[in-house]
């Protein structure tokens, strides 16, 4: 029997989407010219990484995030390195540390660490180290030359006028078991809204480094809004043999809604950025589990500026009074710092016998004449336009929590911009401060204990029994069981994203085979006493999980508001697989070890109240960075009697394998070949694909839209 799925194109528009990302990174990867290369790793950067070179100086500049990049490579190890012109080898080289005991008589990168020293994006390349141990500067050679100045990057850079330093917040930390550690790197310009917020993390140490068998789970959180916006990620990267390949880069984009979250959106201003690092042993690579953490590390709260999308979004009039007002202050002009603030402000100041008495008591003088932008925390307009730019100040240091920060208006006037700013003596705000963000800390953990203690979650199936081949039906609960009403956040998305642990009658969880994808949630609903509500009506464990087997399965809700349902148990009697579960089920077979597969069944949007199924999109992924290849992950999209409507959709040129006994197989492969060189063969034996005659029909092309 057929069962009615409703499934978006939206997962086959994703996938190919970062397809075509795929697709350009293994393009740019082939493209000859200029590189350095590490000569037993990646790309350290090309031509297209540099901005500026400076022939005489060996001086160059590289663009802000692939300096970025290249600080991943500058781990204090010692590193040897090509410089090549398409396959030509100019010459070669090191990456040393600037506190390297060892001479180099040949070309050296060092990294920018010492005090006085260039910092990134600036490098420089030395003739050797110590630079008079050269047996011959290999540095200038013409052929490089050339093709430096066809590419337009050479020119001049005056290292005493260099461009913003990439800032770095370092924090290191020691595991208490296997002497695992590792030093975070945050990089606090990112952090801005709308821009990718970036992390390096380097683990060292520790004998499960030195294997593939163990994998490196990482939690990220960040706090802004004054605690009321929190954000969480989880990442798995692989342990390597190779030390380099244990340096991880997190790119992080925390700016979407958030649902679990008081303020939904990040605001501009303090935030607090914390890493929880366990080290895990792969017990199942395919399915995904791994064992309890080995050892665990956490950085503790990091101090972050969130930054606005537009880096001057004061009028010009309005940063022109704050630049005088500061400037008043580093002369000591307490009179004319005085002119530029409001009326309140100078009638409070008369109230101290002297003006420097009052503005050492109440204004972060030494702190607020040193910084150069002015971070906005929020705005008030009218209309007319802006009439106000709330600004603030970090006062703790970056290791300090919790953050505290001063604040201080730009309010426009009849007569133009002025500085106004609560007189708080400084001591007392920052007292004031430090309990508001206690007490707003203990109301989310307080929060958080009401949902966990008042409410209930019952997973209920819909039938006594289930059999292979028919839909699995579940309804899931919650009852407030507490004596008060409850506020928690509705969605309709519960159920995606694999909160459903399911366990096969091997004891063994079941893979999560539907593609996630990104949910929302509404604004907060009460929950009154003793009052239950059906949060899913329907639910098909079979759209989501690979179910062939009869036998015993348990199957329990886990994943929102920090709630478990009930564990139900049933017994699943044998029949005939769903079409879509053959499939999964043979192209299993022929899968790789190091790869993932996600399965839909769509149909045409014309025919949507159809009872014809209009076909079935399997996803295969290879995993980044596996066996070696350059192009990183690759991967297969197979459609099977997809729709014309439905082909349009994956933007891109599907090629008609042959026909099934499901319906036409399209395939587009994503560089397959890299990490899976039979694949073709091996997919149309699993499928039992019969080749088409026609070869006029054997390939479409997909206009993008």
């Amino acid at each position: 029997m057929k069962r009615q799925i409703l499934i978006s194109a939206v997962s086959i528009f994703i996938f190919v989407q970062i397809a075509g990302i795929w697709i350009a990174e293994s393009y740019a990867a082939e493209k000859p010219g200029l590189k350095f290369q590490l000569k037993s790793g990646p790309k350290m950067f090309d031509i297209d990484d540099i901005v500026r070179f400076d022939w005489d100086q060996q001086v160059f500049e590289l663009t802000r995030q692939s300096a970025m990049d290249f600080m991943t490579k500058l781990t204090g190890l010692d590193s040897q390195f090509e410089v090549q012109l398409g396959n030509d080898i100019v010459y070669s080289g090191s990456l040393v540390s600037w506190v390297s005991s060892i001479t180099y008589t040949h070309p050296v990168i060092m990294f920018p660490e010492s005090i006085g020293g260039l910092k990134p994006p600036l490098f420089e390349i030395d003739a050797a180290y110590p630079e008079g141990f050269a047996k011959e500067d290999l540095r200038f050679s013409e052929r490089l030359k050339k093709s430096m100045e066809q590419a337009r990057v050479l020119g001049e850079i005056d290292v005493n006028n260099p461009p913003p330093p990439i800032q770095r917040i370092t924090h290191g930390c020691f595991g208490e078991k296997e002497g695992l550690r590792v030093l975070v790197e945050v990089f606090p310009e990112t952090f801005r809204l709308r821009e990718l917020a970036r992390a390096h993390l380097n683990l060292t140490g520790g004998n499960y480094l030195s294997t593939s068998a163990y994998v490196v789970d990482v939690n990220t959180t960040l706090v802004a809004n004054k605690g009321k916006f929190m954000y969480s990620t989880k990442r798995i990267f692989p342990a390597h043999e190779d030390g380099w390949k244990n340096i991880y880069i997190m790119g992080m984009n925390p700016w979407v809604s958030v649902e679990d979250s008081i303020d939904k959106i990040a605001k501009p201003g303090p935030a607090e950025i914390s890493f929880d690092i366990c080290l895990r042993k792969i017990i199942d690579e395919d399915k995904s589990l791994y064992s309890e953490p080995i050892e665990s590390l956490k950085t503790g709260p990091i101090n972050v500026v969130i930054l606005p999308q537009e880096r001057n979004e004061l009028p010009e009039e309005a940063k022109a009074v704050m630049i005088e007002f500061q400037e008043a202050l580093k002369d000591s002009d307490w009179n004319k710092a005085l002119s530029y603030c409001s009326q309140n402000v100078q009638k409070k100041a008369k109230g101290y016998q002297a003006q420097k008495a009052f503005f050492d008591n109440i204004v972060p003088v030494d702190k607020l004449i040193e910084i150069s932008e002015f971070p906005i925390w929020h705005t008030e307009s009218d209309r007319l336009g802006y009439k106000l730019f709330g600004c603030f100040l970090q006062l703790s240091p970056a290791e300090a929590k919790p953050t505290i920060s001063w604040e201080w208006n730009l309010s426009k006037t009849d007569t133009g911009w002025v500085v106004d700013f609560k007189t708080i003596p400084l001591d007392s705000w920052i007292e004031q401060e430090k309990l508001r963000l206690s007490r707003e800390h203990e109301k989310a953990r307080e929060r958080d204990r009401t949902l966990q203690e008042g409410l209930k979650l019952s997973l209920v199936p819909l039938s006594d029994g289930f059999v292979i081949g028919q839909p699995m039906l579940f309804r899931l609960e919650m009852t407030n069981i507490s004596g008060s009403p409850i506020a928690y956040k509705k969605t309709s998305f519960l159920m995606i994203n694999n909160h459903i642990i399911v366990i096969a009658p091997s004891g063994e969880r079941l893979e999560y085979i539907y593609p996630y994808v990104q949910t929302m949630s509404g604004p907060p609903v009460n929950i009154e006493p003793n009052q239950t509500v059906v949060l899913v009506e329907k639910y098909d464990a079979t759209t989501q999980y690979h179910i062939i087997q009869p036998g015993q399965y348990t199957f329990q809700f886990t994943g929102h508001w920090g709630l478990k349902s009930n564990i139900v148990k049933m017994d699943i009697k044998p029949g005939e697989p769903f079409s879509e579960d053959t499939i999964v089920g043979n192209l299993l077979s022929v899968l790789p070890k190091d790869w993932t597969l996600t399965r839909t069944r769509i149909r045409d949007i014309a025919d949507f109240d159809s009872e014809t199924d209009r076909g079935i999109v399997v996803n295969m992924v290879g995993k980044r960075g596996r066996k070696g290849t350059p192009g990183g992950t690759v991967g297969v999209l197979i459609l099977i009697n997809p729709s014309q409507s439905v082909l349009e959709k994956t933007e891109h040129e599907a090629e008609l394998w042959g026909q099934s006994q499901w319906g036409p197989v399209y395939v587009k492969s994503l560089n397959a070949e890299l990490l899976w060189p039979d694949y073709k063969e091996q997919i149309i034996n699993a499928l039992d694909i019969q080749r088409v005659d026609d070869k006029a029909d054997a390939q479409i092309e997909i206009d993008k839209r």
